[in-house]
């Protein structure tokens, strides 16, 4: 079901009007930049997203950051959790809405970059990390990040061998 009072003039049931319907989803007012979901969601999602780059022979990247201090050792969990609210801040602020993200972590975030080549991943990466400096501020915190392009996957679920034809 959905929410009948955002939908107005759509009617409901048989009488949806469909036309009226798709104006009011695209007229909603969302967050800006990439999309935060939990994790669950975030793995289905990644099940689509390996379906249209096999289907549409676009690329895609995941790409996993992880914050901590730059000195080992512990740290507060509420020094983290503000350092991670603030990573979470840079990461949907500097990423377009088609991109999705998660706290995979207590120190991590994963990102599903939608058509990002392996030779955007440097620029992306920057650009949320000066976007993090800034809002953050200039203090002694470790960033790094691993990247892979996404694998088309199998009806199994499992990733393609290189050279196996099913990759192509």
């Amino acid at each position: 079901y959905f929410y009948t009072d955002s939908v107005d003039g759509a009617a409901c049931g048989r009488d949806v009007n469909l036309k009226k319907l798709i104006k009011v989803l695209a007229e909603q007012e969302s967050p800006q930049g990439a999309m935060r979901v939990e994790y669950r969601e975030f793995s289905r999602l990644f099940e689509l997203v390996a379906g249209l780059v096999v289907r549409n022979r676009q690329p895609a990247q995941l790409l996993l950051i992880s914050a901590g201090p730059a000195v080992q050792g512990e740290i507060e969990q509420a020094a983290q959790e503000e350092l991670m609210y603030f990573m979470e801040r840079a990461v949907r602020e500097s990423l377009r809405k088609v991109d999705v993200c998660t706290r995979f972590s207590s120190t991590q975030f994963l990102i599903i970059l939608v058509n990002a080549g392996p030779e955007h991943i440097e620029k992306i990466s920057r650009r949320i990390f000066l976007r993090f400096y800034k809002l953050y501020g200039l203090k002694d915190i470790d960033i790094r990040y691993e990247t892979a392009e996404m694998p088309p996957l199998l009806t199994d679920g499992a990733a393609p061998e290189p050279g196996d034809p099913a990759a192509t």
